[in-house]
Parts: C-alpha cells; sequence; structure tokens
C-alpha cells in the first residue's frame, strides 16, 4: 500500500491554488506564489521526470511573469497544457481600476491565457501563448475532464459570479455553457437558508468541479454566499446529459464555507476532497459511499494553518492530491489498494 506526502515549496513567500497532471514522462505542477493579490504574485510550473518507483524525483521548474495566478496543467492527446489569469487592473473597455485596500477584487479583472508545456532536454519551455477570447474576467480552478470525447474546462466568472463550462480542442479555448443563474427558486432556498450575497456581487457559485456518472455530467460548486449560520454553509449542484444544457443549481448537504471542493471518481463512486467547517483547519478525502473520510492535512509551523484549493489526477493506479497547506502545497499519492482498505470495496 501506498500513502506519501511531500512539501513543495520554492520560496518562503505564501505558495497557493494547486493543479497538477502527468504524461508518460513525469508529474507536472502548478501553482502561484507571492503575496496574494499583489503584483509580487506569480505562476510556478515544475516538472518531475520519472524516477522509478520514486514519482516525487527531482523537479525543474519555471516561472512566469509576476500579477499572474489561478493556473491549471492538463493533458490533452498526450501534450501538457497551461492555463493561468493575469490581472489587468482595468475594466474590459480599459478604463484603469483604483481597487484602493480592496485587492481582493483584483480577481475580477483578469485576462486569461493559454500555452503548450515542453520539456527540452530537462528545461521547462512554454510555446504557442495565447491570451483566450472573450475570457475577460474569468478564471480556472479545478480540473478539466473528458465528456463525450470533449475536452471540458470548468470555470467562472468573479464578478456577479456564474459557473462556466469551456470546450478546448488543443489551440482554442471557446465558450460551451453556463449555469448557476438565480432565479425565484434559488432566492426561495437563499432565503431559507439564510444566506446573502458578498462583494463579489449577485451570484453564489463559482469554481465548479466535474465529474461523469452514469452519462451524466455532474458540477459541484463551491458556495460564495455569506451566512449568519456557518453551518448551513454547503456546496451547490447542477446536471447536465451533453455539458451545454444545465439543471437549476441545488443546495447540497455537503460542508463548504467558502472553499473549493474537488469530486474524484473511485471504482464507480464519488470522492470528494474538502474542508468540513468553516476555519480552513483540515482537509479531508471524503468517500461518498462507505461515508468514511482519509485525513490529509499536515500541520506545519507557520502562521496560517489553513487548508484549502485541492486538485487531483489519477496516474495509473496511484491518485496525485495537491492542496494549499499552511502556505505551502502539499502533494499526497495515493494507490488504490490504500483506498481499497481505507473505503472498502
Amino acid at each position: 500500500m501506498i500513502k506519501k506526502s511531500r512539501i513543495v515549496k520554492l520560496s518562503d513567500d505564501m505558495h497557493h491554488c494547486s493543479s497538477i497532471c502527468h504524461d508518460s514522462k513525469g508529474h507536472y505542477l502548478t501553482f502561484y506564489y507571492g503575496k496574494e493579490c499583489t503584483d509580487d504574485q506569480r505562476v510556478a510550473l515544475l516538472y518531475y521526470p520519472n524516477h522509478g518507483d520514486d514519482y516525487f524525483g527531482n523537479k525543474h521548474y519555471y516561472v512566469l511573469e509576476q500579477k499572474t495566478g489561478n493556473p491549471i496543467v492538463f493533458n490533452y492527446k498526450g501534450e501538457i497544457f497551461l492555463i493561468y489569469s493575469k490581472f489587468t487592473d482595468c475594466e474590459e473597455d480599459g478604463t484603469p481600476i483604483d481597487y484602493g485596500r480592496n485587492i481582493v477584487q483584483r480577481w475580477k479583472n483578469c485576462d486569461n491565457f493559454v500555452a503548450r508545456v515542453v520539456v527540452d532536454d530537462k528545461n521547462i519551455i512554454l510555446k504557442d501563448i495565447n491570451k483566450i477570447d472573450k475570457c475577460y474576467g474569468r478564471l480556472a480552478r479545478c480540473q478539466p475532464v473528458e465528456f463525450n470525447g470533449e475536452m471540458l474546462i470548468p470555470m467562472y466568472r468573479e464578478a456577479d459570479p456564474i459557473s462556466e463550462v469551456w470546450s478546448f480542442d488543443g489551440k482554442n479555448v471557446i465558450l460551451k455553457s453556463q449555469f448557476g443563474f438565480i432565479d425565484d427558486d434559488v432566492e426561495d432556498v437563499i432565503s431559507k437558508n439564510n444566506l446573502q450575497y458578498n462583494y463579489l456581487g449577485s451570484g453564489v457559485a463559482i469554481q465548479p468541479t466535474l465529474i461523469e456518472e452514469k452519462g451524466n455530467l455532474l458540477a459541484f460548486c463551491r458556495n460564495v454566499c455569506r451566512s449568519n449560520n456557518q453551518q448551513n454553509r454547503n456546496a451547490w449542484f447542477s446536471k447536465s446529459v451533453d455539458g451545454l444544457n444545465w439543471s437549476r443549481i441545488e443546495y447540497t448537504g455537503i460542508p463548504n464555507h467558502n472553499n473549493s471542493l474537488v469530486a474524484i471518481p473511485f471504482s464507480g463512486r464519488i470522492c470528494f476532497v474538502l474542508n468540513v467547517n468553516a476555519s480552513r483547519d483540515n482537509m479531508i478525502l471524503y468517500d461518498s459511499k462507505s461515508r468514511k473520510s482519509v485525513h490529509l492535512n499536515v500541520s506545519l509551523l507557520r502562521s496560517r494553518n489553513s487548508f484549502s484549493y485541492p486538485n487531483y489526477d489519477w496516474n495509473g493506479n496511484i491518485l496525485n492530491i495537491v492542496h494549499t497547506n499552511c502556505g505551502r502545497i502539499m502533494w499526497h499519492q495515493i494507490d488504490e489498494e490504500f483506498l481499497y482498505e481505507a473505503f472498502g470495496e
């Protein structure tokens, strides 16, 4: 059985929002580091070549320019691609914005880029870097999935939040669908659960994690509402048969305290990586079938003892999970044998 973990860091700065994938050569891990929401923030891309059973191996890394963030890395037909955002600090028409102290609002005004990742003689090279058309103010967070032969990228709009699905063909990233709209029924759910909109505006669900189940595409979304009762903050859910038309968002019983979560396929059921309380002081891998969980958080001697923003990648029978861990990136590798022992058949 395998269950091992590694702390990933490039500096003493805050590390955040990681993503992971693999190809036949090795693993690719990305995140951003530097003081969050400042000009110093920038995306890092790490490459770990295969070393037999030592999956972690040695790393090579590439650092992007300042003001970049929210990266995801993924494998499309054997090639590795990176999507990331960059602060524009202006409206879409170019009008400059003075955020004052509310620098977290910079996420509302980003351009997004897609690039092909090439490893040449152990060096990481980004090729064919292109700004994604009509993607202003959007952000990526969770891993893309293949559905009905199409690569779908979950994204979201930060201002007046809405969840989105974009399609990728190896070159172009094109908006396919949106969901999470507010209507009278959703307003009733908001009122019943004592929820309120936050500073992002009119909207409740962002950062969808997509998973296929029995021919349907399911989306579980981060709840960005405020609440007078923290125990009422749960994830939102929507379903599609084609990735184009979505059901009205529903309020689930899955705990979600203003943090992203990921849904992971395993042995015909769904596992989740998520927090279960508002303080973000844990990170668990939860099996929806057995209702058992494995704790993933590792406490470190740092001022901010919190755990957030998970992502995953299956490499054969090895499940790779990455997440923010006390300002560092934690990378776990767990094999199927361990999961069967923990959760059962």
